[in-house]
């Protein structure tokens, strides 16, 4: 599929994946959760005795690609599509610079999700630069980002799966990419 947009402006794509099932050995899961920062499901299964128990956890993916044509910005960068988790910028990506961070907000079931790990991601001259910020009480998080250019968010947020015979945990993963700064340069 090509997409040619014919106007200036912003350009958002959404993808929600159909959920899958994964299973991993206590430990990966163990891991799999600190590196996610998934504090609450660690307490969970240390709670209930079950950290050396396989992990089984039903995911899906939530994906968006903020995409500005010409350089141009519009109300398009910050709304919303509804995702049952989502990273929303809280100002044009445009702005973010030097000169401002970055503010990105997460909404799960349209609440600010809070004390979720929001991850920033980037490539620079061949290496992988990242950050990473807990959200707030209002689901917001702040970056100082270093570079102009492709940033990647992403986040994952878990709760105890219901009725689901195959899982034990339901998990949303939430993906924003976008561009930073003025854009490219015409040449």
């Amino acid at each position: 599929m090509r997409l040619r947009p014919v106007e200036q402006g912003s350009l958002l794509l959404a993808i929600d994946t159909a959920p899958r099932v994964v299973k991993l050995s206590g430990d990966k899961f163990t891991d799999y959760l600190l590196a996610e920062g998934l504090d609450d499901a660690l307490a969970m299964r240390s709670a209930s005795a079950s950290t050396n128990q396989p992990g089984r956890e039903r995911y899906r993916r939530h994906v968006k690609t903020l995409i500005s044509v010409a350089g141009k910005s519009d109300a398009t960068a910050l709304a919303s599509t509804g995702q049952r988790i989502e990273i929303l910028p809280a100002s044009p990506p445009q702005r973010w610079g030097p000169d401002e961070q970055a503010e990105l907000r997460v909404i799960f079931d349209g609440k600010p999700l809070t004390g979720a790990l929001l991850k920033a991601w980037h490539r620079h001259g061949g290496q992988l630069v990242s950050a990473s910020q807990r959200t707030d009480a209002r689901g917001h998080a702040k970056f100082a980002l270093p570079h102009e250019g492709i940033w990647m968010f992403s986040v994952v947020h878990m709760i105890p799966a219901i009725r689901v015979p195959d899982a034990d945990w339901d998990s949303f993963w939430g993906n924003l990419t976008l561009h930073t700064g003025p854009g490219e340069k015409s040449k």
